[in-house]
């Protein structure tokens, strides 16, 4: 008898005769409510697998990229500090020209008229080879403030 009403209400189904009592009459004998939620159990469990596989993937791939990037050689030389040899440079007094020795001047005593010793005037040393990492300001009690700042700024500047 199950059988029968079902297959009467299944030709009304089809004919388009099926009333509201009948379809849920229907729905009842054949059980759709349990295959709907085994259906819908079953697509929830292969969902979750898809996204496990995927999210694997992914992780593998991610994996793989980072692995290459930091393991492949690259081409580039590394960073190496290099010392040259200093180069010798002479610098060139520019405040003070070099000055040959003069002869001793004899210096008149004023109030007794005798000689004083003779004074001999000292010469200026010309310049010598500076290495090119020292510092080198030159300056005696003739130099003025902006030639000083100007051979420091220089020095500062090379």
């Amino acid at each position: 008898m199950k059988k029968d009403s079902i297959q009467e209400l299944l030709a009304k189904r089809a004919a388009g005769t099926l009333t509201d009592d009948e379809l849920t009459a229907l729905n009842s004998l054949a059980g759709r409510d349990e295959v709907v939620a085994g259906a819908e159990r079953r697509a929830v469990a292969i969902r979750g697998r898809r996204r496990r596989v995927a999210a694997m993937v992914a992780g593998v791939v991610a994996v793989v990229a980072v692995g290459l990037t930091l393991l492949t050689p690259r081409h580039e030389e590394p960073l190496m500090a290099k010392q040259e040899p200093p180069k010798q440079q002479v610098v060139a007094d520019e405040v003070l020209p070099a000055t040959v020795e003069a002869a001793p001047v004899q210096v008149a005593a004023v109030s007794t008229g005798e000689t004083a010793a003779t004074v001999p005037h000292k010469q200026k040393q010309q310049p010598k080879a500076v290495q090119a990492g020292e510092p080198v300001v030159t300056c005696n009690s003739q130099c003025d403030a902006d030639s000083v700042i100007n051979d420091i700024w220089k020095f500062l500047t090379a």
